[in-house]
C-alpha cells in the first residue's frame, strides 16, 4: 500500500460521519508472526531497502512497492557550510534525521545514508555542492507496522478525523468489528510486475509468509517455505538437493541446484496463471523499466533482446540467471546459470554469453551456436564447479 492508500481509507472514515475516535489507534498485524527479519540475512543490510522488515501491515513510498521503507532525500543548501535539506517520502512523523553532512562549493557528491540499528534515526554524511540535483537512497524502517499506523493516523487527521487515543501495535481484531472503510489490493498478476521486474525481495517474503497463513493458518517463513516445498516437489524437483531459508533469496544458506530449477521452469509451463508469469519475468534489452526489468540494459542488439524472460539473482560472489529463450528454430528452453565463489566483480557478461548463445542456437544447415569465453584478462573466467542445465543439448 502506497500513503495515498491511506489517505483513501481515511477519507472512507470520514465519510462514514466519523470525527473523532475516543479510543486508540489499533494497526492489526497479527496474520504474519512477529519475526521481521530472515535468520541468515547480513546484519550490515539492514538498513537498504532489499532487507525491509517484513510485516503484514506496512507502507511503500512509490510504485516500485518497496513495502518497509522510505526514501530521503538531500537537497544542497543555498549556503556553503550549512547542511543540506532533508526531507523523505511520503512525509512522515516516525523517522527522525540526524543531519551531519555538509554543503560544500564544489566537489564530488558523497552523501551517505544509513539508519541505526534498533531506531528509525537515520543518520545522512558526507557533502553535497551548492546547485547539485539532490541524492536520494531507499531507508528501510524499523518496525514497519508502527510506520503504517503513522502515516494512517495522519491521513485521519487530513480528513477531520482526530484519534484522542494512543496508538497500539499487534493487537488482533475483534471478531465482531464492523468495516467503515476498504482498500483491495491490487491483482497477484499485477503484483508480479513490480516483484518480478524490480527483483523485490519484500514482495517474495510476503508472498512466503502468505502462503503459509492461506495453506496452513500460519503465516510464518516456516510454513510458507513448507508450502513451497511441497508444489516444488510436486513439480518434479528433487526437493533432497536443495535447501530454501526465505523467499527472496537474501540467505546465503539458500542451496538450490541449477537443473532442479530447469525442472521447475518447465513444470510450470502447464500452469494456468504461466503466461501472466512469463511476461512479468524481466526480459532482455528492453529499457522500458517495467518491462525490461534488471535485464534491461543487458543483451542489447542480440538474438536474446526482447526474447530472454529470466530472473536474475546477486549476492557478492554469486551470481545467477534462470528463465527462458526462444532458440532459432522457435522452440522454447528453459535455463539456469548460477555461478558461485568467483573474486571478479562481476560475471554478468558471462550468462549473458550463455543467453544469446542459447537464443542463436539452430539444429537447421550448418549454423553452430558456440558459447565464447573471453580471454581478456579482466574478463570472467569459468569459475569452477560451473554447472549448465539445458532443456536442449548445446555446445558449451
Amino acid at each position: 500500500m502506497l500513503a495515498e492508500d491511506y489517505d483513501a481509507l481515511a477519507a472512507q472514515v470520514a465519510a462514514q460521519g466519523v470525527r473523532v475516535v475516543s479510543g486508540n489507534l489499533v494497526a492489526d498485524d497479527t496474520r504474519y508472526d512477529r519475526t521481521r527479519l530472515g535468520p541468515d540475512w547480513t546484519w550490515d543490510d539492514e538498513s537498504y531497502y532489499y532487507a525491509a522488515q517484513v510485516s503484514a501491515l506496512t507502507v511503500a513510498p512509490d510504485t516500485d512497492y518497496d513495502a518497509g521503507t522510505v526514501i530521503v532525500h538531500a537537497t544542497p543548501s543555498a549556503d556553503t557550510g550549512a547542511p543540506p535539506v532533508v526531507t523523505m517520502t511520503p512525509p512522515n512523523g516516525y523517522l527522525r534525521i540526524d543531519n551531519r553532512a555538509e554543503t560544500v562549493a564544489d566537489g564530488e557528491t558523497t552523501i551517505s545514508f544509513e539508519r541505526e540499528h534498533g531506531s528509525n534515526t537515520i543518520v545522512v554524511t558526507g557533502q553535497i555542492a551548492v546547485g547539485e540535483e539532490p541524492e536520494s537512497d531507499w531507508m528501510t524502517v524499523w518496525e514497519p507496522t508502527g510506520y503504517a499506523a503513522d502515516i494512517f493516523r495522519a491521513a485521519l487527521l487530513r480528513n477531520g478525523v482526530r484519534v484522542l487515543g494512543r496508538t497500539v501495535l499487534g493487537q488482533a481484531t475483534p471478531e465482531d468489528a464492523k468495516p467503515v472503510a476498504r482498500h483491495d489490493s491490487m491483482p497477484l498478476a499485477d503484483l508480479m510486475v513490480p516483484f518480478l521486474k524490480l527483483s523485490n525481495n519484500g514482495h517474495a517474503e510476503v508472498l512466503t509468509k502468505e502462503l503459509g497463513r492461506v495453506l496452513s493458518g500460519s503465516g510464518t517463513w516456516s510454513a510458507g517455505l513448507a508450502a513451497i516445498s511441497e508444489y516444488v516437489g510436486d513439480s518434479g524437483v528433487n526437493t533432497g538437493t536443495l535447501r530454501q531459508r526465505d523467499g527472496s533469496g537474501l540467505s546465503r544458506r539458500n542451496l538450490i541446484p541449477p537443473a532442479e530449477f530447469v525442472a521447475l521452469l518447465a513444470a510450470v509451463r502447464a500452469e494456468p496463471w504461466f503466461d501472466d508469469w512469463y511476461a512479468a519475468l524481466p526480459i532482455a534489452g528492453n529499457a522500458e523499466r517495467f518491462v525490461g526489468g534488471t535485464l534491461r540494459t543487458r543483451m542489447r542488439g542480440t538474438a536474446a533482446a526482447n526474447n530472454v524472460h529470466a530472473k536474475t539473482g546477486s549476492l557478492t560472489g554469486a551470481s545467477s540467471l534462470s528463465g527462458y529463450v526462444t532458440d532459432a528454430d522457435g522452440h522454447l528452453l528453459a535455463f539456469s546459470i548460477v555461478l558461485n565463489n568467483y573474486l571478479t566483480s562481476s560475471v554478468k557478461g558471462l550468462e549473458d554469453q550463455i543467453a544469446i548463445a542459447l537464443a542463436a542456437y539452430t539444429e537447421k544447415g550448418t549454423t553452430t551456436a558456440r558459447l565464447v569465453v573471453p580471454t581478456a584478462p579482466e574478463a570472467p573466467r569459468v569459475p569452477d564447479g560451473l554447472e549448465c542445465s539445458w532443456v536442449k543439448p548445446i555446445a558449451c
